[in-house]
């Protein structure tokens, strides 16, 4: 079978996934690094970038010609992810093993390592992945849920804003844990789904956060804040009514997502706009999503060449060089690779 691009050749994902494996993976440790730059500090993964490194096996996982690659690293996968866990259950930002650096519960990193466990249970078939993902969420359902606004809390201390990149993929982590067999939502994700709503603006895009002390809204926009929505939205519209009041949703998101592009380039955060890729990878079973998604395809392109000739990991091209050697970047591209894998067999 030939391939439109060779990045979507089966061996491009065995090639990506083992270079960023060897790079990252501390030998004879249950950890990762947090950069290649050396003197980085810390030197292990922060949460946040050991969950981007989880996504990105998850998405994999989900591959035909990736299942068992996964499988093979599957043990280390699960080892890393209990030396972050804390007394009460949740993940803290940093591992057991880097005392020298503070730590702390965010529950935005809890939601992304849940939600990688949801991939990861579907796509090796394993429950454990899937009773992680239960109870991350009913962690943060426990401690970072918010009843008053119905959002869930950016971090566990100080607890004094609620942001949607914490409301947003906790919402999706219970839309799939909580299963519901029936067409009305818990009551805690109504309450998630009518906050994050609420956050958007005149344009259609979504504010980063409300201050609950002083009640202001933070209005910088960024694509994961938009990614999750969508994907929530789409989502909602495939099993619960109303469907087309969700679909109207999804639609209305989908239409301010051009604001979002620069001479056909989204902005230079890859580990952002990889949530918003998991959303059109969704929204395109019943959206025409070619037009957002082609400049993921576009850089693709270009980080495939970078990535035969240098020997270095997958890195797309946007990355900064203050980024460039970090573990979320690398894991993001690699999670961009997986999608296309996925969005590209289904077309």
């Amino acid at each position: 079978m030939a391939f439109q691009h060779e990045w979507l050749e089966p061996a491009a994902l065995v090639a990506v996934w083992t270079r960023l494996w060897e790079r990252y993976k501390v030998p004879g440790q249950q950890g990762f690094m947090e950069s290649l730059q050396l003197g980085h500090r810390p030197f292990w993964a922060y949460n946040w970038s050991f969950g981007a490194l989880l996504s990105a096996a998850g998405k994999f996982s989900l591959l035909p010609d990736a299942k068992a690659l996964i499988g093979r690293f599957e043990e280390d996968l699960w080892a890393a992810t209990h030396v972050y866990q804390t007394n009460s259950g949740l993940q803290d930002s940093v591992p057991r093993f880097s005392p020298q650096f503070p730590g702390g519960v965010y529950f935005d990193d809890n939601a992304w390592v849940g939600l990688a466990a949801v991939d990861l249970s579907r796509g090796l078939g394993t429950d454990r992945w899937m009773a992680l993902a239960q109870s991350l969420y009913d962690g943060i359902r426990a401690k970072g849920w918010e009843p008053n606004s119905g959002a869930v809390f950016w971090r566990d201390n100080p607890k004094a804003t609620v942001n949607v990149c914490s409301t947003g993929p906790t919402l999706l982590l219970g839309l799939e844990v909580q299963a519901p067999s029936e067409t009305t939502l818990p009551g805690e994700l109504t309450a998630m789904q009518e906050w994050l709503w609420a956050m958007r603006n005149s344009r259609g895009l979504f504010h980063d956060h409300q201050d609950l002390r002083t009640g202001l809204v933070d209005p910088h926009i960024y694509t994961y804040n938009a990614g999750t929505p969508l994907e929530v939205y789409v989502r909602l519209a495939e099993w619960a009514p109303p469907a087309d009041v969700w679909r109207s949703r999804a639609q209305s998101i989908l239409d301010a997502l051009p604001q979002f592009l620069s001479d056909g380039h989204y902005p230079c955060t890859p580990w952002f706009n990889v949530v918003l890729l998991r959303a059109l990878a969704r929204a395109m079973r019943r959206f025409d999503v070619s037009p957002l998604i082609a400049p993921f395809a576009g850089e693709m392109d270009r980080a495939w060449q970078n990535f035969t000739d240098s020997g270095e990991c997958l890195a797309l091209p946007c990355s900064s060089e203050q980024h460039h050697s970090l573990l979320r970047d690398r894991a993001a591209a690699a999670e961009t690779l997986a999608l296309l894998h996925r969005i590209y067999s289904a077309a």
